[in-house]
């Protein structure tokens, strides 16, 4: 169970990764549309280049776009950082004390009901934002569909955070 947890981490992260490249790019794309409009306004350039210029512009609504996509790679990387213990430690004081291996149990429990939290408050947050039919203000997007790919995978996070914390226990 704990290679299934380890191994679902990692493709959570992979995928939150490749979509925040693609963010990325979005983010890219948008600012240098917005840069090559603004040069169509220049007097020194030829007119047909100057017309051609002004095709380009921002992408309409990247910013809900990026907005909602950040949210969901935090999600696709907290189990990742739970597997790898990539959370931040200060271990200044406890290298050496022999509770270490407690303290390690502590702070995995804590994060698995910290996850476990996070996800019931995303799963009540959801079902509000899918009652009152909230969607984003450019695209329409309703404002459930990230909050419900969110709350899947803080529920995949929370149970890899709870199969850690068993697997330690043992």
């Amino acid at each position: 169970m704990q290679a299934l947890a380890e191994r679902t981490a990692r493709a959570l992260a992979l995928a939150g990764g490749a979509l925040l490249i693609g963010l990325g790019l979005l983010v890219c794309a948008s600012v240098t549309g917005r840069a090559l409009g603004h040069l169509s306004g220049a007097a020194w350039l030829p007119e047909g280049l100057a017309a051609w210029l002004g095709t380009f512009g921002q992408i309409r609504g990247d910013y809900e776009l990026v907005e909602m996509g950040a949210a969901i790679c935090v999600f696709a990387f907290l189990p990742f950082a739970d597997v790898s213990g990539a959370h931040a430690r200060v271990e200044v004081f406890t290298e050496r004390l022999a509770l270490r291996p407690w303290l390690e149990r502590g702070w995995a429990l804590v994060m698995a009901l910290a996850l476990t939290t996070i996800a019931w408050r995303l799963g009540v947050g959801t079902a509000d934002k899918l009652r009152n039919g909230q969607t984003s203000f450019i695209f329409a997007i309703p404002i459930w569909w990230p909050y419900a790919a969110c709350l899947v995978l803080a529920c995949l996070g929370a149970l890899i955070s709870w199969i850690r914390l068993f697997g330690r226990a043992r």
